[in-house]
């Protein structure tokens, strides 16, 4: 019986904790290729190694990627991370039964998060500042200095861009077994990464020894957009 582990999809949208899973997966140098977001379309700006186009596909044109969809399926990556409109991008919301097909057994992670508006907030200041995970603490505290304009539309969009992401997962895996996760667990409850560890199989005396390499980002005006946000929710909602 083989000991390769079972191919495995990181299910996220943004800001829901996927670079912290990835990189405790990561440690273990189990998996081949590592836990990544490989099928990110966009060459990366102001980011870091986590955001990485997948190596196969780099002789694959772009503007076939729509019409050629079968040149990507013979060319999955077993292991990943990948965000709902990447997802839609690629595969259109279909060819979920080919994807099972290509990669006998895959296993789903399904990543969400229970505050919304937080998901939105955060995610508007990685989308501002440029800086969406670190391990560098240096960087951390760089962030905290970076003043964010405050843009009322554009949060209101993100969050509710953050609510159909979420719901374009739930679509997808109706009927599917898999783990599901949340982010406010995930990153406070070591628990949490024993029970990944179980569902892939791995031993969960691996999973004691993992140290977070990921640096929780905290920028000073974190609450105000918060706020901000609730505020004209309301009263767009009254």
């Amino acid at each position: 019986m083989s000991n390769k582990p079972l191919p495995c999809w990181i299910l996220s949208n943004p800001r829901t904790g996927s670079n912290y899973l990835a990189d405790a997966l990561n440690q273990t140098g189990t998996f081949d290729p590592e836990f990544r977001e490989w099928l990110n379309p966009i060459p990366p700006t102001r980011r870091d190694h986590f955001h990485v186009r997948w190596p196969s596909w780099h002789n694959i044109k772009e503007t076939n990627s729509k019409k050629r969809v079968d040149q990507f399926l013979c060319n999955l990556p077993r292991f990943m991370k990948i965000h709902s409109f990447d997802y839609q991008l690629f595969f259109g919301w279909h060819h979920k039964p080919a994807i099972e097909e290509h990669l006998p057994g895959i296993k789903f992670i399904r990543l969400r998060r229970m505050d919304l508006i937080a998901t939105t907030v955060s995610y508007y200041l990685a989308t501002t500042t440029g800086v969406f995970a670190t391990a560098d603490s240096e960087v951390v505290r760089q962030h905290t200095r970076i003043q964010v304009p405050i843009d009322v539309e554009k949060l209101l969009q993100f969050y509710r861009w953050t609510i159909e992401w979420d719901e374009a997962w739930d679509n997808f895996l109706a009927g599917t077994p898999h783990l599901e996760l949340w982010y406010e667990e995930l990153v406070t409850n070591r628990a949490v990464i024993e029970k990944v560890f179980d569902y892939l199989n791995l031993p969960i005396g691996r999973a004691r020894k993992i140290v977070p390499q990921i640096k929780k980002l905290q920028h000073p005006q974190t609450e105000q957009l918060i706020e901000t946000l609730k505020e004209n929710l309301n009263v767009r909602s009254g």
